[in-house]
């Protein structure tokens, strides 16, 4: 859902278009939200041949070093035009 349509975040009260700007969010069939890199992740387990390589998320600091990467990219990623972007 994008956080940016008109009402997408009024079945999800506890997430805020602040918290949407900081970082993605996954909420769950039963309502569990997960935000950040761990948010990816969750939407990536949904697809069982993604699983494997997916679960190395979980191996011990990698968790950490994602969430890393992830604030450092999610802080600076309003900063971007079109030209200064482009890959």
């Amino acid at each position: 859902v994008d956080f940016n349509d008109a009402g997408a975040l009024d079945p999800f009260p506890s997430i805020t278009m602040d918290d949407c700007m900081q970082a993605m969010h996954f909420v769950t069939p039963d309502g569990r939200v997960y935000r950040a890199f761990e948010a990816a992740v969750r939407a990536l387990m949904t697809r069982p041949w993604l699983r494997p390589i997916v679960a190395l998320y979980y191996v011990p600091g990698i968790r950490h070093l994602c969430e890393l990467v992830y604030r450092h990219i999610a802080k600076r990623r309003h900063r971007c035009t079109d030209e200064s972007c482009a890959i």
